[in-house]
């Protein structure tokens, strides 16, 4: 939670966590909106209660399939008044007519209220009424529940609990599926189930297979995920909400399954379809060709029908075994992508503390135990600690014998990397041509490499036949050349081919770099990799780059975006496979972005959402959505049908290796000096640091 999300002092939600909660209202179901369900929630206020602002915080009574108590902590999106008296012809009929019009105010009307609606945020686990967890939305309240001013600290906690699907073990039916009047379902783009009383709400990006019988009366399952799940309760909608507080007699009705109009439903989009055989395994997958007809039994998805519809591998010696599908409760899927995803490249986004890094370490991982060469550019030393546990290299540009040759950039790298370089001088002109002539005589015919010294004297060579051979120019054009031996990274070239071996990890340590110079670095790699790829009888080597938004703008005169957009577009024939990673995908090439055919989507802010518009391949709106909300270590997965064939949610598994990028624990440094807890401050001015609180 953003420190901008929290309540100051003088929030109407802040207060003393010894006293008793404030109600302010019962849920409600609202049948038009889909309410209440994992993605909004309404409220009708109680007539004491103030009306809560946009962004103020609820708490809502839920329990869960274990009897744990629990508080949905929510977000109000807004809040607003019902009343008929006051609607457009009310208003207008008491204008007209012509003696004064009177009617009870809220708490005394049974058709005058107040509803807010809320947006779930998180589930708050209460132990003997204190916080046990807080973990992401599981439980779906019921209409009717209790609602109440969130608390501080619930606000505040924030407890690492990774355990989030602490359920019951389920039985596989948990509905039937049901045609919903004026939704066109079941249909082949979407249907609806009606939830078992004893199942679980399913969760958005979970699995369900609805039972069905094709034309050849073959048995068949259709493989669906979850969009959203919402309750339906004519008791607890807003009218009758409030006709049970104005009455002064206690209403009760009976519960879902007694009551006749009390239900749950799912909404789900059919994704493939598994025709079974005799003996009810599958025999094959294909696309859903069969609507399953209204009654039709649905189940819990079956772990090998979830692994063949989404094209994964289901032995681990031979693919990245990276996780398991998210929100399958006690059934363990395992996330085993085909070893080929890394020549088709790979991006990883997610905002900052998302776990993208650790994605990267995972994914490392796996390549490493598969026997595939790594050069990692890592600007923030991420993967130095790792990289030293698999027997890698951690290299530091202009050190320990790890330089670049002048060769290895372009012209326009050279005239960058000088200080203080006019462009359309005569100066540029001379290095440049200079520069060019050498990679057409060195590099590019002989495939040899040339240093600042061989560019010096080509100037000198070269001058005449420019007419520049003037000491005015010509001296001045060799003194700024000369100036490239003062780069720490320029010198003779580095042995690839000798380095790049089976399994090998190169981490390039770019800590305290400038921009530019890691440019430059990332290009020169770039390119020595695809001559080496020439020269055939190379290995195919993983190339990563994280934060790579700052060597890839969207920028079509940068030099490495040029360079990394080759090779994102044929990089399979040079035998490399980008990995990229970024914070902001808003900021990168969009030309690379999208030939990034298997993605790793982390939680990321709001505004990044655009830019990956087009790569969320067939992820619904509502899994969109709940990107910006996904807890650390869990990311949405995306590709193409020959990576994986359906958007999914991944629960990345634990790394091996140490994680580099893990935030630092401050608080511990701090208590190692002294200073364990607040303190009371000191006005004195004595010095004091005054005494713990």
């Amino acid at each position: 939670m953003n420190s901008a999300d929290r309540p100051s002092p003088n929030d109407q939600n802040q207060i003393n966590p010894k006293q008793e909660p404030k109600l302010v209202g019962k849920l409600i179901s609202l049948s038009k909106k889909g309410s209440p369900s994992f993605s909004k929630m309404h409220i009708r206020l109680n007539t004491s209660a103030e009306s809560p602002q946009p962004g103020s915080w609820l708490a809502v009574e839920a329990v869960d399939a274990n009897d744990q108590q629990l508080r949905i902590l929510a977000k109000v999106v807004n809040s607003w008044e019902h009343n008929p008296h006051e609607d457009a012809q009310g208003s207008a009929v008491n204008e007209v007519i012509p003696f004064p019009t009177n009617y009870a105010p809220e708490g005394e009307s049974t058709i005058i209220y107040r509803i807010a609606e809320v947006e779930p945020v998180k589930e708050v686990v209460l132990s003997q009424g204190e916080i046990a967890s807080v973990r992401r939305v599981n439980t779906l309240p019921r209409s009717g529940a209790l609602v109440y001013l969130a608390e501080a600290n619930m606000i505040e906690a924030e407890i690492d609990n990774k355990n989030q699907e602490n359920l019951q073990p389920r039985k596989s039916l948990v509905g039937k599926l049901i045609s919903l009047p004026g939704s066109s379902s079941p249909s082949f783009v979407k249907m609806h189930v009606r939830m078992h009383p004893s199942a679980e709400s399913p969760q958005p990006g979970s699995w369900l297979a609805v039972e069905a019988t094709n034309t050849q009366k073959q048995q068949i399952l259709i493989l669906t995920t979850v969009v959203n799940s919402w309750e339906h309760n004519p008791h607890e909608d807003a009218q009758g909400s409030t006709v049970a507080e104005v009455l002064p007699f206690p209403t009760t009705y009976a519960l879902e399954g007694e009551s006749t109009v009390i239900y749950r439903i799912a909404e789900v989009e059919p994704i493939e379809e598994a025709v079974l055989n005799e003996r009810g395994e599958i025999s094959s997958v294909q696309k859903v060709k069969t609507l399953p007809r209204a009654g039709a039994s649905v189940h819990l998805a079956n772990p090998n029908i979830i692994t063949a519809a989404l094209g994964l591998e289901d032995d681990s010696q031979m693919g990245l075994e990276l996780g398991t599908v998210h929100a399958t409760g006690k059934q363990s899927i395992p996330i085993i992508l085909n070893r080929s995803v890394i020549q088709r490249h790979i991006f990883i986004g997610g905002g900052i503390g998302s776990g993208k890094s650790y994605t990267r370490g995972v994914i490392a991982e796996e390549l490493h135990m598969l026997g595939v060469p790594q050069i990692n550019i890592d600007p923030n030393g991420e993967m130095v600690e790792a990289t030293e546990q698999l027997g890698g290299i951690n290299l530091v540009p202009g050190k320990n014998g790890f330089t670049l040759p002048l060769s290895a950039l372009n012209p326009d790298d050279v005239i960058d990397a000088i200080p203080g370089m006019r462009s359309g001088t005569n100066y540029e002109t001379l290095i440049r041509y200079a520069h060019e002539a050498l990679l057409k005589e060195n590099t590019l015919s002989h495939g040899e490499y040339f240093t600042v010294r061989s560019l010096v004297n080509k100037i000198e060579e070269v001058a005449p036949d420019l007419d520049m051979d003037n000491a005015k120019t010509l001296k001045p054009a060799m003194q700024r050349a000369k100036s490239l031996e003062k780069i720490p990274y320029i010198g003779e070239p580095y042995n690839w081919k000798e380095h790049i071996q089976p399994g090998v990890i190169i981490n390039i340590d770019c800590r305290g770099l400038l921009v530019s110079d890691l440019r430059l670095i990332v290009a020169s790699i770039a390119r020595d990799l695809q001559r080496l790829s020439r020269q055939g009888n190379n290995l195919f080597v993983a190339f990563s780059i994280d934060e790579f938004h700052l060597v890839a703008p969207n920028d079509d005169k940068s030099v490495t975006t040029q360079v990394l957009r080759e090779i994102a577009r044929i990089g399979r024939h040079y035998k490399i496979g980008l990995i990229l990673t970024t914070q902001s995908p808003q900021d990168v090439d969009r030309s690379i972005l999208k030939r990034l055919l298997t993605r790793f989507l982390h939680s990321i802010e709001p505004d990044q959402l655009d830019a990956l518009r087009g790569i969320f391949s067939d992820a619904s709106e509502a899994l969109i959505k709940s990107l910006p909300k996904l807890p650390q270590g869990v990311c949405i997965l995306t590709g193409v049908y020959e990576t994986i064939r359906h958007a999914t949610v991944v629960d990345i598994r634990k790394r091996l290796t140490a994680h580099g990028g893990k935030t630092p624990d401050i608080w511990t440094d701090f208590a190692n000096k002294s200073w364990s807890t607040k303190r009371q401050l000191n006005l004195g001015g004595n010095g004091d640091n005054g005494e713990n609180v």
